[in-house]
């Protein structure tokens, strides 16, 4: 191939366009300098195809082209960000709900379950030196009334938390197929500007910056599939690149290319219920089109979704002990997670009660073997010399079980949180208080309350120890659980943000390092401007002078 007249104006064009086009890139990098989520571009430049010298002893260079603008982008770097941003999110939510469930708990201004307890206690010492004064078998009773509205209040806090943390999960799912919708718009986008081979490189900006904050809320993998099966980047005749980007949330795919599969909520049936506590209306997850469940209780899944679900469900299953998820009560726990959510502080508000009710009532352990010294107080005799009956108790339908003709009447676990009670006939008439282990006793025989006082200290009466010993236990096991959550999010919050700029140091623009490339373009393109210059000066002298 021989090279045509005035060939050197075409080479020093092509520098003056390839100067010129990088000098355009350099532009739009430093005006998204501050832009969230933009990736630095850059032109890819190469020398355009050379032809040969006349008698074959050499090649001519034809110039430069730019032949695309492509993005700097470290995927490693992106896949860290979003695992780690996954597991934030669900820590950072953990430690909101589980600083409510201890403040439902907590012994602030004197109102948690120890001061109570104490309180009650206090009352019984001064009954026991004077267990025939109404007066103070009233003040005792009243206190029992308070303890009986605090378990009330804590189970109600928890129930209450319980439902709130139920609407915020159909609010991160509607976000989640919100993000999904917005993504399946971009991939329909940027498949029709790449259809002659470009890069929509902004929309695929936009399209990382969604996929970032979904990771937030729940596990996330992507993909590109090349749907071209014959694509060869070498081989021009195989047609174009056409690929399909994939977006996976928990091992299930969610977005594929422009279709969206979408998640909803559906309420639990009762029968569906995973704790026999849970409120009613608890939200399931499942896709939208088939109703294939989406497995909450996976151990892969992750996201502000994870810990939400963890907070409203978690029953601690793996450390019950209960056989085939039934404890001595009766009660049904499936499986669900590890971790201690609401229904295990449920469980544990509904054993302290059951068990401490059963030493009051009855004098045994929560074994149901008798405590040494302690007489029931279904056991005691009132001032009417009558054999006692409940002191704690439960309501059914709204009314007290006050009267059982033996213990075997009692159904414990019928008492929760929602049912515990005082027996309303001693509330009515405390002389109906058994303070005497016999009938016919002095009204000062006060063996029945000596029994009580006993017991307050008696490490046999839960499996945990004493009274004491298992109010301090739960307090002290969310007390673990927040601060187990707080440092779990501290240290991830430190890790996403050291992630975030090592991608920044990779993607993100660096205006000094773009002043120096604008500085180098454009000597490049100037250098290409004063070639044009010469040549154009070398063909006037020789036209002009082969004129004259």
């Amino acid at each position: 191939m021989i090279k045509s007249s005035f060939f050197e104006y075409r080479v020093a064009t092509s520098g003056l366009f390839s100067a010129q086009g990088k000098l355009q890139v350099t532009s739009h990098n430093i005006a998204n300098a501050g832009t969230k989520g933009y990736t630095r571009q850059y032109a890819k430049q190469r020398a355009t195809i050379p032809i040969s010298y006349r008698d074959g002893r050499g090649m001519y260079g034809t110039g430069s082209e730019l032949y695309g603008i492509d993005q700097i982008r470290n995927k490693h770097l992106d896949e860290k960000y979003r695992n780690l941003t996954g597991t934030l999110g669900e820590h950072s939510s953990k430690v909101s709900q589980m600083n409510l469930v201890e403040k439902a708990f907590n012994d602030l201004e004197g109102n948690g379950l120890n001061s109570k307890i104490t309180e009650i206690f206090n009352e019984l010492q001064e009954l026991s030196l004077n267990p025939g004064d109404l007066t103070v078998r009233n003040n005792f009773l009243t206190k029992g009334v308070t303890f009986t509205e605090l378990i009330t209040s804590i189970g109600g806090a928890l129930e209450k938390q319980q439902s709130e943390i139920n609407n915020e999960i159909k609010f991160t799912v509607e976000r989640i197929n919100g993000l999904g919708k917005q993504i399946s718009s971009l991939n329909e986008q940027i498949k029709l500007y790449e259809l002659n081979g470009d890069k929509a490189n902004d929309l695929r900006d936009q399209r990382e910056l969604l996929v970032d904050e979904l990771s937030g809320y729940v596990n996330v993998k992507i993909r590109e599939e090349e749907k071209n099966t014959n694509f060869d980047p070498n081989d021009i005749s195989k047609g174009l690149s056409r690929k399909e980007f994939i977006v996976q949330i928990n091992g299930y795919t969610f977005v594929q290319g422009d279709t969206v599969n979408t998640l909803k909520t559906v309420e639990r049936e009762e029968v569906d219920k995973m704790n026999p506590n849970d409120i009613d209306g608890l939200y399931d997850i499942v896709f939208e089109k088939s109703s294939q469940n989406f497995n909450i209780y996976s151990n892969s899944l992750t996201g502000s979704l994870k810990g939400l679900i963890d907070a409203r469900d978690g029953n601690n299953n793996k450390h019950m002990n209960y056989t085939d998820g039934i404890n001595s009560y009766g009660e049904i726990f499936k499986d669900t997670t590890e971790y201690k959510g609401i229904p295990h502080y449920m469980d544990k508000l509904n054993e302290f009660i059951r068990v401490l009710s059963r030493g009051f009532n009855e004098g045994v352990d929560y074994e149901g073997n008798k405590l040494d010294g302690v007489i029931g107080h279904i056991d005691g005799y009132d001032l009417y010399n009558e054999k006692g009956n409940t002191l704690f108790t439960y309501t059914e339908n709204g009314v007290a079980l006050n009267k059982v003709s033996s213990v075997s009447d009692m159904d414990y676990s019928k008492m929760t949180y929602k049912t515990f009670s005082m027996n309303t006939d001693m509330l009515r008439d405390p002389r109906l208080f058994s303070a005497s282990e016999s009938e016919y006793s002095d009204e000062s025989n006060a063996n029945v309350i000596i029994g009580f006082l006993d017991m307050q200290k008696n490490r046999e009466l839960f499996a945990e120890g004493s009274i004491e010993n298992y109010a301090n236990g739960v307090t002290i096991e969310i007390g673990i659980s927040v601060e187990q959550a707080t440092k779990f999010e501290s240290l991830y919050t430190d890790n996403v943000e050291v992630t975030e700029n090592q991608r920044l140091s990779v993607s993100g623009v660096d205006l000094n390092e773009e002043m120096m490339l604008m500085m180098q373009y454009q000597q490049q393109y100037q250098a290409s401007a004063k070639l044009i210059n010469i040549i154009d000066g070398i063909y006037d002298t020789l036209i002009n002078s082969i004129g004259r």
